[in-house]
C-alpha cells in the first residue's frame, strides 16, 4: 500500500479556526507559564539537569520546545492550529488582508511598528495563489449565475463602464464592468492587460466592452445600453452589425459633467463671466430636460435649447425647435427671491452661451440623453473598487482580477440594504459636501452591511 494521503481539514476544525477567540500574547508569559508547569530541571531520575526552552517564529506562529542536555523531559507547544500543513494564524492573515482590501507591505509595516511576528512576502502570494484566489472566483461565478439566471427572458438595460488600474495613460490594466441599470446588480466584469490592446491603454475599454458584451448577450435579454460617451465604444455600438438590434444611450451624469466643463470654459473672460452664476441652473435644466422628455428627442432639444429665453426673461416663445409655442415649466418667479442676473439677449454672453448649445456635434449627441439614464450607482462601485484596489498600488493580473471580484460580491451582498430610520422610524441622512459645485446634498443613510459576508470561511 503507498502513503496515505492528507486527510482535508473538516468543516469544524475550520469554523473553529475562523470563529474562535484570538488575542495578542507575549512571548515570554507564555515561556513563563510552561515554566510554572513543567518546571526548571529535568524530571527524569537522576538528571536533575536543566530545562531549556526554546522559541522558534514560523510567520505569525511560533512554537516552544523544551528539554534538558541530554534531551529528557522533551516537550513541544504550538500556539496555533495547523490547517492545511501551515500554522491556521498564517492562513487568516494572508486571507484576511486580500478580503478586506488591504495591501502586504502596508500590514507587514504595522506588525514591525508594534513588533508582531508577521507571515512573509512569498507566504502572502502563495496563499493568495492556492487558496484565496480559487475560492473568491467560485464563489463569484456562482453569485453571477445565480443573478443571471434569475432574469430569464425579463428585458434588461445594461449600463456599463471602464477603469484603469491607475491614474493617466500609463495603465497596464482595464476593468470594465456592466451592471442592470435599474436593479442595481453587478453582473460582469472584464479585465484587460494593456498588452492586448498592443500597448495602447486608451484601447483597452472598447476591448473589454466588446468582450463583456459577447458574454452577456448569451446569457440575457440586453434591450439597452447605457455608457459613458466613449468615442470607441459609441462608434462600436452605432456601426456593429451585433448590435443593431440595441439602443445606445449615453449616461446624463456624465453628459451634464462635460457641458458644465464647456460653459465653465467659454465663462473665464470678459463679458462671459455673467455665465458663471448660470452653471448650476444649467446643468439641472440639462437633466430636467432629459427626465421629462419621455423618449422624444424632438421634445428634448426643445425643452434643453428653451433655456436660452429663460436666461434672458423670456418665458415664452412662439416657436421651439420642434415648431411649436414654447414656455417653462416653472412657475411665476419672485424677483425678490432671485439671485442671478437676467442675460440681456444678443448680448456677448448670452451670444456665447447660444453658440456652444447650438454646436453641431453637441445637437447631434442630444437624442443619447433622451431615455434619462445614469451611471451613478457605477460610480459608487467604482469607489468600492477602490477599496480593494486603490491606484496607488500595482497588482498582479490575478491579483487585480481578484479584487475586482471582491468588490462586486462586496456590492451584490448589500444592494438590497435598506434605508437607515431612527428610533422614531424616520429616514436618516446623511450630509455630503460637494467640492465642484460648493453646495451640500442630503444622501440616504443606509443600514450597516452584514457582517457574515465578510467574514472568512
Amino acid at each position: 500500500m503507498g502513503p496515505e494521503k492528507p486527510s482535508r481539514p473538516s468543516a469544524d476544525i475550520i469554523s473553529a479556526c475562523v470563529d474562535g477567540m484570538k488575542g495578542v500574547v507575549w512571548v515570554d508569559r507564555i515561556v513563563d507559564l510552561l515554566e510554572s508547569v513543567h518546571g526548571d530541571s529535568c524530571h527524569e531520575r537522576d538528571c536533575h539537569r536543566q530545562l531549556v526552552y526554546r522559541t522558534r517564529f514560523i510567520g505569525t506562529g511560533f512554537v516552544i520546545s523544551w528539554s534538558c542536555s541530554l534531551n529528557h523531559s522533551n516537550g513541544k507547544w504550538q500556539s496555533q492550529p495547523i490547517v492545511k500543513k501551515m500554522f491556521a494564524g498564517n492562513l487568516l492573515i494572508a486571507a484576511g488582508i486580500v478580503l478586506s482590501g488591504n495591501g502586504f507591505l502596508e500590514t507587514e509595516h504595522f506588525f514591525d511598528t508594534i513588533g508582531l511576528a508577521c507571515i512573509s512576502k512569498d507566504t502572502f502570494y502563495r496563499v493568495q495563489r492556492l487558496y484565496v484566489s480559487p475560492v473568491v472566483e467560485d464563489y463569484w461565478k456562482e453569485m453571477q449565475e445565480k443573478i443571471l439566471s434569475s432574469y430569464g427572458s425579463s428585458p434588461v438595460v445594461l449600463a456599463g463602464d471602464g477603469r484603469s488600474d491607475s491614474p493617466g495613460h500609463s495603465a497596464q490594466y482595464c476593468s470594465y464592468v456592466f451592471t442592470d441599470e435599474q436593479k442595481k446588480n453587478v453582473f460582469h466584469v472584464e479585465v484587460v492587460d494593456v498588452r492586448e490592446a498592443n500597448g495602447k491603454s486608451p484601447n483597452m475599454e472598447k476591448i473589454g466592452f466588446e468582450r463583456g458584451m459577447e458574454f452577456l448577450t448569451e446569457r440575457i435579454k440586453v434591450v439597452e445600453v447605457v455608457t459613458d460617451a466613449h468615442p470607441q465604444i459609441t462608434a462600436v455600438m452605432k456601426n456593429s452589425p451585433k448590435y443593431t438590434d440595441l439602443e445606445h444611450q449615453h449616461d446624463v451624469w456624465h453628459g451634464s459633467k462635460n457641458l458644465v466643463k464647456k460653459i465653465r470654459s467659454i465663462s473665464q473672460t470678459g463679458d462671459n463671466r455673467a455665465l458663471q452664476c448660470w452653471i448650476p441652473s444649467l446643468k439641472t435644466h440639462f437633466w430636467f430636460s432629459s427626465q421629462m422628455c419621455n423618449g422624444d428627442e424632438q421634445v428634448l432639444k426643445a425643452a434643453f435649447l428653451g433655456v436660452l429665453h429663460h436666461v434672458a426673461n423670456e418665458h415664452t416663445w412662439v416657436f421651439g425647435t420642434d415648431g411649436r409655442p414654447g414656455q417653462c415649466s416653472h412657475e411665476a418667479l419672485d424677483a425678490e427671491e432671485r439671485d442671478k442676473r437676467w442675460l440681456e439677449k444678443g448680448s456677448v454672453p448670452h451670444k456665447a452661451l447660444a453658440a456652444e448649445l447650438t454646436k453641431r456635434r453637441f445637437l447631434q449627441r442630444l437624442p443619447y440623453y433622451k431615455n434619462f439614464r445614469h451611471t451613478g450607482m457605477l460610480e459608487n462601485f467604482n469607489n468600492l473598487v477602490l477599496m480593494y484596489a486603490p491606484k496607488r498600488h500595482s497588482y498582479s493580473y490575478r491579483g487585480f482580477k481578484l479584487r475586482n471580484h471582491l468588490a462586486m460580491i462586496d456590492h451584490n451582498s448589500h444592494v438590497t440594504r435598506e434605508q437607515s430610520t431612527t428610533a422614531e422610524g424616520e429616514p436618516q441622512y446623511a450630509c455630503r459636501y460637494s467640492k465642484n459645485s460648493g453646495r451640500f446634498s442630503a444622501v440616504k443613510f443606509n443600514t450597516p452591511p452584514h457582517e457574515e459576508t465578510v467574514k472568512i470561511r
